[in-house]
């Protein structure tokens, strides 16, 4: 996939994303294991490297050669724009912040973004840290965009949900949301967060969530 496809199918998918970079990784710069990133500004270094007029631009960079599923990966982590404060103060569960009295997920207060996990002691980050509850919803969401655009990519292409994240198949997700991507296909993202998920969605996140810190609580004795 050409970086001239991934700008045309991020306009279809994500228009409020007006200011946006798209390029490949720099070889000399070290990317670790991952295959592409995204940042909410380039950076100075970044901006410099591209001569860029504007550090502070939604960036994308590809370590490999780009593909839609990965294109449609990172710019969830670039949604919503200018969405409400619930929103944002709702990333703080996927970034691990942990209510040790309630024995849940300190949220915002709204009952649908907590995971109800029976866990006690040291709280570690879990391995959907990041992708979580909001985020695969925007994934799904930008996948049946890019479907209505004429751009056909495989669920598993997208890098969601599953083993590596010890969730269940993206494919559960999919179904718990039902029509609502179909519903909100001309929605802003910030639109789209600011109306509760369908309770399915929410009850299989829950439930893998707990399982998950079950299964941790269990092998620590």
């Amino acid at each position: 996939m050409k970086i001239s496809q991934c700008y045309r199918l991020a306009e279809m998918v994500a228009p409020e994303l007006k200011e946006l970079f798209i390029g490949r990784h720099p070889e000399e710069w070290h990317t670790g294991y991952a295959l592409a990133y995204a940042r909410p500004c380039a950076g100075p270094r970044i901006a410099e490297h591209f001569d860029l007029a504007d550090d502070q631009i939604p960036t994308i960079l590809f370590a490999r050669e780009p593909d839609a599923g990965l294109l449609l990966h990172e710019l969830a982590h670039l949604l919503p724009v200018d969405g409400p404060e619930s929103v944002a103060a709702a990333e703080a569960i996927e970034a691990g912040t942990y209510d040790d009295a309630g024995g849940s997920f300190d949220a915002t207060g709204d009952d649908w973004l907590r995971a109800a996990v029976a866990w006690e002691g040291t709280f570690d980050l879990p391995p959907w840290d990041g992708h979580g509850i909001l985020w695969i919803r925007r994934v799904l969401h930008l996948h049946h965009r890019a479907k209505l655009a004429g751009c056909v990519v495989d669920i598993e292409d997208l890098r969601v949900a599953g083993l590596d994240y010890q969730l269940a198949a993206p494919q559960v997700y999919a179904a718990a949301l039902g029509d609502e991507p179909d519903r909100m296909a001309n929605w802003t993202f910030a639109k789209v967060e600011s109306v509760t998920p369908p309770t399915g969605y929410i009850d299989a996140f829950e439930r893998d969530a707990n399982n998950y810190f079950q299964r941790i609580k269990q092998s620590r004795g």
